[in-house]
Order: C-alpha cells, then sequence, then structure tokens
C-alpha cells in the first residue's frame, strides 16, 4: 500500500519553505508526495534537495506562479511509461508502475474561476492514457460539497450556486467513476484545508479522487471482513490470493499474454461468490434496519429482502416513500463499496398501486418495469397466484418434452437414461415444487411420468410394472 502526500505549498523558490518542506516530507515519510503551487518558473526553478527523493517531475509555467511536482521516494520500485505536463503548470500527469503495480498519478491545481470546465478537460486528457489505478490529487479551488466543506460564520447556509456547482462536479466525477477517498472515510466528519481570512471562511478544496469499477472494492471487502471477525491471518491468506492477479485469454489455441486483473477476482474462484454474500450483507442490514424502507408484514414479521448470491429480491410497501429512501441506501452503498448497482437491469413489480402513482414511479426510477410477472431466480412471480401454473409448470413441460427429443438422438442404457432424468430433469422439477408451492392437477403429473416413462424404456414396453417399482423402493427404504 501507497503512501502519498499532497501539499498546496503556495510557493518554494524561499530556501526557508523547502527546508519547512523537506522536514514535513522526513518527519511524514511518504512514497509519494504531489505538490501544488510551487511558483516554479519554467527551466529556472531551484533543486529540491529532499533526502530519499531523487525522481522528481515538474510542470511549470512561464512565471512564477502556478505549478505543480510529483516527488517519487528512491526506495519504491518506480518505472515511468508516459508523462504529460501542462505548459501553463496547472497539472502534471504520470502514468508508471509503483512497486510493480500500474498507476495513474495526475496533480491538479484548479484555476480560481470556471473550474468545472478546467477539470472536465483535465479529466477528459487523462481518459485518454490512464492506465491501471486512476488516482487524482490536489488544490481544486473549490468544494464538491458546500454544506459538508465549507463554514462561514457570514453565510451559515450555502448559496444555491454553490450548491448547484459543487453537484455538477460530483455529478462530473461520478460519471468518471471518481469517488472522493477522504469522504468516503468520512461521511459525516467535517475538517478544513484552507482559511480565507477576508471572507473569514474555512473550506476543504484539496482533495484525493479514486477510480473505480463495477466491482467491489478491496479495501471495503477487508473492513467487511474484520467486522465480521475475521482473524487478520485469514485476511493475509485471502489477500495473499489477490494481491496481484493475472489472467491470459486462450484464443484458437493460443494464449494471450498476461495483463493484470484490477479489481474483482479471477472467472470461475470458488472463493469469490462466499466473499461476496458477505461483502452484500452490510446492504442487506441497512435496509432491513432502516425505518424508511417499508416492508411487507406477515404476522410479526416484516420481510423486506431476499438474498440469493448476487440476486436480490426486495418486498416493499408504500413504494413513493419507500423507493427514494431505498435509492439513497444504494447510493450511499456503492460510495463506500464501489459496487454499482445495475438498476435499468433491476425488474420491479407493482400490486394494488394505483396507475397515476406507477407512472410517476416509473418516470423516476430507471427499473425494467414489468406489466404481468418479475423473473427471480428462474422462477416467475406473477401479481396473481391463478397465474403462477401457467408461467412456470407449462413452459416446463415443454422444456421436458424438448429435452427428451433431444436426448433420443444419442444412444444410452438403461441406467444411463435413469441417471440423465435424476441429474438434468427431476432436480429441475423438485427446485419448482419447492419455490412454488400450489396444487398442481392430476392431468400435469400423470403427463410428465408418461413422458419420463416412455424415454426411460426408449419408446418400448415397459419390462417391469411402475407399482410394482414403487413398491420395491419402498420395502428397501424400510430396511
Amino acid at each position: 500500500m501507497l503512501k502519498i502526500l499532497s501539499y498546496n505549498v503556495k510557493g518554494l523558490n524561499a530556501p526557508v519553505k523547502r527546508h519547512s518542506l523537506a522536514a514535513d516530507v522526513l518527519r511524514l515519510k511518504p512514497d509519494v508526495v504531489c505538490l501544488q503551487e510551487t511558483h516554479f518558473k519554467r527551466l529556472a526553478h531551484p533543486p529540491l534537495g529532499i533526502r530519499n527523493f531523487s525522481t522528481q517531475y515538474h510542470a511549470t509555467g512561464p512565471t512564477k506562479a502556478r505549478g505543480v511536482s510529483i516527488l517519487i521516494r528512491s526506495d519504491v520500485v518506480y518505472q515511468l511509461h508516459r508523462k504529460i505536463s501542462d505548459p501553463q503548470g496547472r497539472y502534471l500527469i504520470l502514468v508508471c508502475s509503483l512497486n510493480h503495480k500500474t498507476y495513474t498519478l495526475v496533480n491538479v491545481y484548479s484555476p480560481n474561476t470556471e473550474q468545472l470546465s478546467f477539470i472536465s478537460g483535465v479529466l477528459h486528457r487523462v481518459s485518454l492514457v490512464a492506465t491501471g489505478v486512476l488516482l487524482i490529487c490536489g488544490d481544486l479551488n473549490y468544494s464538491i460539497d458546500p454544506s459538508r466543506d465549507v463554514r462561514s460564520p457570514k453565510i451559515p447556509i450555502p448559496t444555491k450556486r454553490s450548491i448547484r456547482q459543487g453537484q455538477k462536479l460530483r455529478d462530473l466525477f461520478s460519471s468518471h467513476g471518481l469517488y472522493d477517498v477522504w469522504r468516503l472515510w468520512h461521511p459525516g466528519d467535517s475538517e478544513f484545508t484552507f482559511h480565507s481570512r477576508v471572507h473569514n471562511t474555512y473550506s476543504r478544496l484539496d482533495y484525493f479522487l479514486l477510480q473505480t469499477f463495477d466491482r467491489v472494492d478491496w479495501m471495503f471487502l477487508r473492513k467487511v471482513l474484520l467486522k465480521f471477525g475475521f482473524p487478520v491471518s485469514v485476511l493475509q491468506s485471502i489477500f495473499a490470493l489477490y494481491a496481484s492477479p493475472t489472467a491470459s485469454v486462450l484464443t484458437a489455441g493460443f494464449l494471450s499474454t498476461q495483463f493484470g486483473i484490477r479489481n474483482g477476482t479471477r472467472q470461475g474462484c470458488p472463493l469469490s461468490p462466499l466473499l461476496y454474500a458477505l461483502v452484500i450483507e452490510p446492504l442487506a442490514q441497512r435496509i432491513r434496519q432502516d425505518d424508511g424502507v417499508a416492508g411487507i408484514m406477515v404476522g410479526p414479521t416484516v420481510y423486506k429482502i431476499g438474498l440469493f448470491a448476487d440476486d436480490i429480491l426486495l418486498t416493499l410497501a408504500e413504494p413513493t416513500d419507500s423507493l427514494p429512501r431505498l435509492s439513497e441506501l444504494l447510493t450511499e452503498y456503492s460510495a463506500v463499496s464501489f459496487h454499482k448497482i445495475n438498476l435499468p437491469k433491476s425488474q420491479a413489480l407493482t400490486i394494488n398501486v394505483p396507475g397515476n402513482v406507477r407512472e410517476s414511479l416509473k418516470q423516476h426510477f430507471q427499473f425494467e418495469w414489468r406489466e404481468d410477472y418479475l423473473q427471480y431466480l428462474g422462477v416467475k412471480m406473477s401479481k396473481s397466484p391463478d397465474q403462477l401454473f401457467d408461467l412456470n409448470y407449462k413452459p416446463f413441460l415443454s422444456h421436458i418434452k424438448q429435452l427428451l427429443f433431444k436426448w433420443k438422438r444419442t444412444s444410452l442404457s438403461w441406467m444411463g437414461r435413469m441417471a440423465a432424468i435424476k441429474m438434468s430433469l427431476l432436480p429441475k422439477l423438485l427446485y419448482y415444487f419447492r419455490t412454488i408451492p400450489i396444487r398442481l392437477p392430476k392431468s400435469y403429473l400423470d403427463e410428465v411420468q408418461s413422458l419420463l416413462n416412455h424415454y426411460v424404456w426408449n419408446g418400448k414396453r415397459p419390462r417391469l410394472c411402475l407399482i410394482y417399482i414403487s413398491t420395491t423402493e419402498l420395502r428397501c427404504w424400510r430396511l
């Protein structure tokens, strides 16, 4: 794990300021140092003689203003792949390897005006070259959340303009998969990095932004496992498997060159579903305990959420109140875990909800709104129990016929045909029996039995009577 230090130094041309910086760096012992407002002039800046930080990169302007720098500690295994410097000294981009892991480091010093336009341009430039883990740090010269990152005795409530500007910045970062790292670990705290004496205002203008993906972050996974009481030794063993995983693609018998897996696990990893079940539990607990999300009351028990692997089933009441609160909880969970719930692919089915309310919900929530049923774990659940047979058992009968017709082309022994039915058809049928406990017509069961008998005996006359086989099995069980 890397330790990164970011400073707005407000000029380093004075020797006393360079000595003060060197003392802080030696005391804090970071691996990477990012500096803003160095005020170095192009080709005429003094050297930064900081012990063990001989690798230095600077973006400077034509005058003694602005300027950003990135310093790399000497004992870090480092290799530079690409460097992009702003000729005005506003940003510096390094695509590099640090301790054998690929990073894209971006150090930014935003102007005092038009911050949104400037940051948008920088992010576009970064998106063209970003490789590995993307980390952006620096002085944005604006608070992305004025309600929590700005405090002023004269203006206790942020202006509407500042709130809109902050929301635009948050939306911009979200569109690039960037999250405020400090805010993730301190969701309710307020700390400040700048004090304006003129306005007597405290602000947080310096940020660390981390790009995330559609998988659970390993740091969040570690926190969850510790919360569940897993020993540190077990965590070390688990993360040793995922420290620097690589994979190759097999195409036409040829393996590609290895590439690193930056998030998630290798496909087919047997440990992955178990870890995911633990990681999703904080979200489930939050939904169960939140009074703003109303569930279905059955006797003394309230049912809100059902979980199986990565499939979630929610049974909610009062949708006009529950869905907005649920959306907030999902947003909070995504922010701390970096796991994104794919809402457009999530199905929603309303029961006893007025048409005008349903239309309003459809406009505000981007679910896949279903008219008659939704599907969960292979079962089609309808508004009325009377439709369950037609939606599930009838299609399954057609599936049985298709499979048996397909299997007829394969030459199998009598035992082989029995094994095929036991391994492929009966488990599915028993799954429907357990999950859809409705009364089935006798004619349906007779037709299923007839199809199976016809296949087992290969279309010929049965050699043993079905009643005799059933009686023999019962006697065996009694023995």
